[in-house]
C-alpha cells in the first residue's frame, strides 16, 4: 500500500487500520471491517460508477437518507444519535471545568474519544476496536483544531487558571460505511444540543470562587455557525462518489476526506488507503465535497432549528432526512 497526503494533513492515517492486498485483489479491509467481494461484483460496482449509477439507484454525488436525534443521552450536556442505513453512532457531549491548554491561555478545550462496540464488529473485540478508536477520534480532532470551529474564547473562565473543557464522548454502535462522515454529523448535532451553565465568579487574584448554576434552564449555548462536518470522496473506478456504502469501500482505489465548515472552507484534508490522486483529478474531488457539503448542512441546520422552535426540551427528538 502507499499513502500519501494532500492539503493539510491535520490526521495521521493509521496504516494497521486501512489497507488493501491489491487494488484489484479478491478482498481489502477498510476500516476494521472485512468483506470479500468476487471480481464480478467488483467488476459491476466500478462499471455501475462509470455511468453514474451506482447499485442502489444513486447518482455518484447522491447522499442516502439518514435520522438524527437529540437529547438522546441523560447526564450530558448534549448529545445526538445518527442513523445512516447500517452506520449508526452516539455522542454525548459533557462540559466540565478543567485548566486551559499552556499554548491558549485564554480559551477552553474540546477532546474527542471514540469507542467501536464490539457488537458492530467482531474485529472491534480487544486492541482492534481501541487502536481503530484512537484513529477516529484523531481524524476528529483534526477537524476541530482549527481556531474557527468554536467559539474557544467565549469557553475561557478565568484566564491563565479555569475554563470550560468539552468532552466528546462517540460510540460507534453500527458500521455500514462512511462512519467519518456519521460521527461528523454526530458531533455537530451534539454540540448543537450542548448547553453550559452560566457561572457567578466572586473574589479577586487567589481568591477567586466560580459557582455553578443550579437552575438546568441557566445556561447558554454553543455557537457552531463554524462547525465542520466530514465528506469524504471515494475514487471507484473512473469517478469519485460520496456516502459509500460497505461493498463500494471495497472497492475504492483511493478515499479523501475533508473537513468542511458551512462557508465551504477546507479545514483539513486526511488520506488513509490507496494511491494517489491526480492533480487535475483532486480540484473535481473538492468540488464535489463543498457541493455535497452544502446541501448536507443546509437538512441538517434547518431540522436542529425546526427542534429548537418546537421547544421539546430534553426530550428526544428525530427527524428523516434526505428521504
Amino acid at each position: 500500500y502507499r499513502l500519501v497526503y494532500v492539503g493539510v494533513q491535520r490526521s495521521i492515517a493509521r496504516p494497521i487500520l486501512f489497507y488493501a492486498h491489491h487494488p484489484r485483489g479478491a478482498g481489502k479491509r477498510i476500516g476494521m471491517a472485512t468483506q470479500l467481494l468476487s471480481k464480478y461484483e467488483r467488476d459491476y460496482i466500478e462499471e455501475g460508477v462509470n455511468q453514474d449509477l451506482r447499485e442502489d439507484g444513486r447518482n455518484c454525488r447522491d447522499y442516502r437518507s439518514f435520522a438524527v436525534q437529540t437529547g438522546v443521552v441523560s447526564n450530558t450536556s448534549g448529545s445526538a444519535r445518527v442513523q445512516l442505513e447500517n452506520t449508526s453512532a452516539v455522542v454525548g457531549v459533557k462540559a466540565e471545568l478543567g485548566a486551559p491548554d499552556p499554548t491558549q491561555p485564554n480559551s477552553g478545550r474540546i477532546e474527542f474519544f471514540v469507542d467501536c462496540a464490539a457488537l458492530a464488529s467482531p474485529e472491534f473485540e480487544g486492541r482492534g476496536g481501541e487502536d481503530l478508536g484512537h484513529h477516529l477520534a484523531h481524524q476528529l480532532a483534526g477537524a476541530y483544531s482549527h481556531s474557527s470551529t468554536l467559539d474557544r474564547g467565549s469557553l475561557s473562565i478565568i484566564p491563565g487558571q479555569q475554563c470550560w473543557v468539552l468532552y466528546v464522548d462517540v460510540l460507534v454502535l453500527e458500521w455500514g460505511g462512511s462512519v467519518l462522515d456519521v460521527l461528523s454529523l454526530a458531533v455537530r448535532a451534539a454540540l448543537h444540543d450542548t448547553r453550559i451553565p452560566r457561572l457567578i465568579v466572586t473574589g479577586e487574584g487567589e481568591e477567586v470562587e466560580v459557582e455553578v448554576s443550579d437552575n438546568p434552564h441557566d445556561s447558554t449555548s454553543l455557537d457552531i455557525g463554524r462547525a465542520p462536518i466530514i465528506i469524504t470522496v471515494t475514487k471507484i473506478g473512473l469517478n469519485f462518489v460520496v456516502d459509500v456504502n460497505m461493498k463500494e469501500e471495497m472497492c475504492a482505489s483511493s478515499r479523501l476526506s475533508l473537513a468542511i465548515n458551512e462557508q465551504g472552507q477546507i479545514l483539513s484534508t486526511s488520506k488513509d488507503i490507496g494511491g494517489g490522486i491526480p492533480y487535475f483529478q483532486l480540484n473535481d474531488a473538492i468540488r464535489m465535497a463543498q457541493e455535497v457539503s452544502r446541501e448536507v448542512f443546509q437538512k441538517l441546520n434547518s431540522t436542529l432549528h425546526s427542534q429548537d422552535h418546537e421547544g421539546l426540551g430534553g426530550n428526544t427528538r428525530s427527524t428523516q432526512l434526505f428521504s
